[in-house]
């Protein structure tokens, strides 16, 4: 087998037609197709099935793929190291993450990490999946919830290092205009007669408050269901009722205003990376970053605040 070819491979399988293929390698179309062929040939077996919305991977397709990708990492290791790179503070460090997290505190901040390492370049990815992490197509990985709480996690996880950035603090809210018309509830579980904002039952690992929204659910007077928690954000400060936030969000949006100063669920905040990326400088960088601004908001993140500082009614 010509390992040249693998590469040939993968790219047809991220983009699905030999065409966009072709444009990812800097080659026509023809030579993808031919270089796949014959790969084929070599392997003994059809990796793709031709189908009217592009190339779709046989089960021998996808079990080269999950093997490919690994080599692929390790050739990416190997050009780290033999360039330097692992050891200077400069080129790219990708981060995974949940896009309020990004848009509501993380872009911030993040001014500060540029301006202490002008050479790094920080690429910023809205999804966590564990996945990306294991798979090398990502450097760090923070999330809002233990990754045996989520979907099935592959057994390599023994290859991570898993760093907790402390408790995440939720409440429940609602827009000043909603509770100017509704009224303000007793408590955030007094929630007769009004409207509640709830998660779909598809999103019960990346929707905070979930308990809170389980019990309160029955007594409500209404539900709305979305899908993520973009559309929570939105649907509460669009008056649609009462939602559960994290309390360092809600801060973000001057509208809403917290039902008590009861904390109804608290998660923490985890932030993975591969072990053997540890000594790579850029990427340790960004950890180290990340893990002392998580230590200076702690009080901010975990809501330790007083009611009248929160924007209650008055």
């Amino acid at each position: 087998m010509n390992w040249d070819d693998l590469r040939f491979f993968l790219a047809v399988y991220r983009n699905s037609t030999f065409v966009a293929a072709g444009r990812e390698l800097g080659v026509n179309s023809t030579t993808v197709s031919r270089r796949l062929e014959r790969l084929e040939g070599d392997l003994g077996t059809t990796l793709f099935r031709r189908t009217p919305e592009g190339l779709s991977p046989t089960v021998g397709g996808q079990r080269v793929y999950e093997q490919t990708r690994l080599i692929e990492g390790a050739v990416e290791k190997i050009n780290t190291f033999a360039g330097g790179n692992d050891v200077a503070l400069r080129g790219a460090v990708t981060l995974s993450t949940v896009h309020t997290y990004t848009s509501n505190f993380l872009m911030k901040h993040l001014w500060e990490f540029a301006s202490l390492y002008p050479e790094i370049d920080v690429l910023v990815k809205n999804n966590d999946s564990f996945d990306n992490l294991i798979e090398g197509s990502v450097d760090l990985l923070l999330r809002f919830r233990r990754p045996e709480d989520g979907p099935e996690i592959p057994e390599t996880t023994d290859a991570v290092i898993l760093r907790s950035l402390g408790e995440v603090g939720i409440s429940v809210y609602a827009s000043r205009s909603y509770l100017e018309k509704r009224g303000m509830p007793k408590d955030a579980f007094s929630v007769e007669g009004h409207d509640v904002i709830m998660p779909g039952e598809d999103t019960t690992h990346n929707i905070p408050g979930y308990p809170w929204c389980r019990e309160v659910e029955q007594a409500a007077k209404a539900t709305f269901f979305v899908a993520d928690m973009t559309s929570v954000i939105a649907a509460a400060t669009s008056s649609f009722g009462l939602a559960c936030l994290p309390n360092f969000i809600a801060a973000e949006h001057p509208s809403l205003v917290s039902i008590d100063d009861q904390l109804v669920d608290v998660q923490q905040t985890w932030l993975l990376m591969r072990t053997a990326q540890r000594e790579v400088a850029r990427i340790r960088a960004l950890h180290g970053f990340l893990v002392d601004l998580h230590q200076r908001y702690a009080e901010e993140i975990a809501g330790e605040w007083t009611y009248a500082e929160s924007g209650a009614l008055t």
